[in-house]
């Protein structure tokens, strides 16, 4: 869940890649494949 005044916060692009690193690890991909992909994401109003 969110933290109250999280939507539209802008997120640095490091803290997310090391997040996406963790799920990949956690599903069983590897995770230096993360730095192949081109993340693409646009602020919430959610």
């Amino acid at each position: 869940m969110m933290p109250t005044g999280s939507a539209g916060k802008e997120i640095p692009e490091e803290e997310y890649r090391t997040v996406f690193r963790e799920m990949f690890e956690n599903v069983g991909l590897p995770a230096k494949k993360l730095d192949e992909i081109e993340l693409n994401y646009t602020l919430s109003i959610w």
